[in-house]
């Protein structure tokens, strides 16, 4: 919603970094600059940081439902491909 609100503010003069992205399907105007890490991205991070420090071995704990999952997902698979393993996995609800 703040990128929405700013986008519409933008007439291109200035270039702005927002860092976020508009809803798909809604055009930026001119020199609107989007930028964000998605949270499965954040997850792979995580995970490249890990082995490169040669921890082979990790624990997630994310939030229940989809967005969880997908973190968890992204999480796991950068661990075992970079020749680690989730060891540990719990989710918890919004209580």
């Amino acid at each position: 919603e703040d990128v929405q609100a700013v986008a519409q503010l933008a007439d291109g003069s200035v270039g702005t970094l927002a860092l976020n992205f508009l809803p798909e399907g809604e055009s930026a105007p001119p020199r609107f600059y989007q930028f964000a890490l998605s949270p499965e991205d954040e997850a792979r991070q995580v995970a490249g940081r890990l082995i490169a420090e040669g921890k082979r071995v990790g624990v997630a704990l994310v939030p229940s439902g989809e967005w969880g999952t997908r973190v968890l997902a992204a999480f796991q698979a950068a661990m075992e491909a970079g020749g680690g393993a989730v060891v540990a996995r719990q989710s918890y609800g919004a209580q």
